[in-house]
């Protein structure tokens, strides 16, 4: 048993590179560069899924600013907000790094809507429109 220790001794000794070569240290690399790269690129799906979500809410707000004006058209000047928040969850262990459940940014639309119902006279001047507006208190 002595002969075969005396042998091999160097077999014995821990962290010893038997072949010569780096396969462990190759191989602990890139377990750690796939975790970060994994990180990565979940972080750039869940920002490129808040993203698509605030192209849509933006759309739909426009969408109704326009309808909301239309519809309002004949009525009195006023001043009207339209807002939403978009909200994407974050998966799994993500929440930890973000430092929250879920990503929220909240969307806002301040818009005029209406026309001018005060009294007003119209008249032509050398072959021009004036319009005197009456401001009505």
């Amino acid at each position: 048993m002595s002969i075969i220790l005396k042998k091999f001794h160097h077999l014995l000794r821990p962290g010893r590179d038997f072949q010569k070569n780096q396969n462990g240290q190759a191989v602990i690399e890139l377990a750690l560069m796939m975790t970060f790269l994994a990180m990565i690129l979940l972080a750039l799906m869940i920002i490129h899924e808040l993203q698509y979500k605030n192209i849509l809410t933006i759309e739909a707000l426009r969408n109704e600013m326009r309808i909301s004006m239309d519809r309002n058209a004949p009525g009195p000047f006023t001043k009207n907000i339209k807002q939403k928040d978009v909200f994407v969850e974050v998966p799994g262990r993500m929440k930890e790094v973000f430092g929250a459940p879920f990503l929220s940014q909240p969307h806002r639309i301040e818009y005029y809507e209406g026309s001018y119902q005060g009294a007003g006279d119209s008249y032509y001047k050398q072959r021009e429109l004036y319009r005197k507006i009456l401001i009505q208190n």
